[in-house]
């Protein structure tokens, strides 16, 4: 008998179910789902027009407008399937109607998920979801709409930003404001513009803070440089971006303004979130300001001051990708004494544990384990990534060197009772065993069993850390 094919859950297999069976389902299940109800009730009020598909949504947009109760996790979590729902209805049945008109219900909608993400504090993954749903679906809305219809939507779009204190639509409107038609986005440039207080109003920089970040994201989506610059002089000097602007310039070949930038003060307030805004769309330099100078005096053919930067910055950082940086620009054969004259700054510094980083970057794992042991008792174990990395790292050919470390991270572990380490320690007093018969007749320090016979001594009292520790260990 041949085997009865199984249903499948697809278009096929539903119009088979044929449209009565279809009816009674969908009737059943929309008693006890308002979402799925909604959006029945929108696809028949489509059957008359917009009109009654934008009355359905604004009548129930009403209703969670003017609710101001607090929302439990479980209420919220139920609300966003509603939403979900009312949301498709907009941005399918309206939007398939009405396009600008789905639009000003998406700004809604917006509005008043706000407004109840305030009144779910505790709203969860599901809510926030929906909301970050509808503020993707405003962006794509406003897109979509004709060069006349984006025109018109500038004047709600700046409403919906003057009245968003609390920044939640910033990147949604940033978003729509680099991706509008031109007509559209000179339009809202010019009231952002008029709404720009000259530089000796008193209340200047926190009134011009919000439009600058605007007008600064879209002149960076358009190369503007000069518009760029001209706002970042609004600010206060204490907020200007002088590296990123430096780097702007630097990258668009303009190297003797950007030598001029990038020499000019730091900013030395904290950056605030409207600047963070205004640079997000910028080209953004990663480098340490002296080394993006030394990069521009490189393109003005001044590599003599480039490179002395470049040294300078090395000395200070022992940083091996200036020192590799600095070497790759050298005349021939001349990076092996600068190399040495490296090693040497790098061995005599104050800073030994950024001196040992460098020697295991570089990597000169020799010159590491001669530096180790030429700083014995002082190490420092609470440094505990750094240095159970370099100990890692020497421990295959420069076992004394790695012995040391190990001894000085498991020390530091039980001098302070740090039990949340012990396991760690277990794994060192581990290794050491191991080591031991690797440190050869010439190692001068105590021996593996005079060590142990110390610790068990001085940390007799730890018994959680000795019984990590393997018996045959001990």
């Amino acid at each position: 008998m041949p085997k009865a094919a199984k249903a499948k859950l697809d278009q096929a297999g539903l119009t088979g179910l044929g449209l009565e069976k279809l009816v009674e389902i969908l009737l059943d299940e929309a008693a006890f789902n308002k979402a799925l109800k909604s959006r029945l009730l929108a696809a028949l009020a489509g059957g008359s027009g917009a009109g009654e598909v934008a009355s359905l949504i604004d009548r129930r947009l009403d209703a969670l407008g003017k609710s101001r109760a607090y929302l439990s996790p479980t209420r919220a979590n139920t609300l966003s399937v509603e939403l979900r729902g009312l949301l498709k209805n907009i941005t399918s049945e309206f939007a398939d109607l009405d396009r600008y008109a789905a639009f000003e219900r998406l700004l809604r909608f917006s509005t008043v998920g706000s407004v109840i993400e305030e009144r779910a504090r505790n709203g969860g993954a599901r809510l926030a979801k929906v909301l970050e749903e509808a503020r993707g679906s405003l962006v794509q809305s406003v897109l979509k709409l004709d060069g006349d219809e984006q025109v018109k939507s500038v004047v709600p779009l700046e409403a919906l930003r003057i009245s968003d204190d609390e920044g939640r639509f910033r990147a949604t409107l940033l978003d729509i404001l680099c991706g509008m038609q031109k007509p559209a986005a000179d339009a809202w440039k010019a009231i952002l513009t008029g709404k720009l207080r000259a530089p000796t109003d008193k209340a200047a920089p926190w009134r011009n803070a919000e439009p600058v970040a605007y007008l600064q994201r879209l002149a960076s989506h358009t190369a503007d440089i000069d518009a760029y610059i001209e706002l970042e002089l609004l600010k206060p000097q204490e907020r200007r971006d002088s590296l990123l602007v430096a780097g702007m310039l630097h990258e668009a070949k303009r190297h003797a303004e950007a030598l001029e930038w990038v020499r000019r003060p730091a900013a030395t307030m904290r950056v605030a979130r409207w600047d963070n805004t205004a640079a997000e769309g910028a080209a953004q330099s990663a480098q340490h300001p002296r080394l993006l100078e030394a990069d521009i005096l490189d393109a003005l053919k001044r590599k003599g001051d480039a490179q002395t930067i470049r040294w300078q910055e090395f000395e200070r950082t022992l940083d091996p990708g200036i020192l590799r940086d600095y070497i790759a620009r050298l005349d021939d054969f001349a990076e092996f004494e600068e190399t040495d004259k490296a090693f040497a700054i790098a061995a005599a510094s104050p800073n030994i544990q950024e001196a040992l980083d460098f020697f295991l970057k570089w990597p000169r794992l020799d010159m590491a384990s001669e530096h180790v042991l030429r700083h014995v008792g002082t190490w420092d174990g609470r440094l505990h990534q750094s240095l159970a990395a370099a100990a890692d790292a020497l421990s295959q050919d420069y076992p004394r060197a790695a012995t040391m470390l190990y001894r000085t991270l498991l020390d530091d572990i039980l001098r302070r009772g740090s039990s949340d380490a012990y396991a760690d320690g277990a794994t060192y007093f581990a290794v050491l065993h191991e080591l031991q018969a690797r440190l050869g007749a010439g190692f001068a320090d105590q021996s593996h069993r005079d060590y142990v016979a110390e610790l068990k001594t001085k940390h007799a009292r730890k018994p959680v850390f000795w019984q990590l520790v393997p018996r045959d260990l001990l």
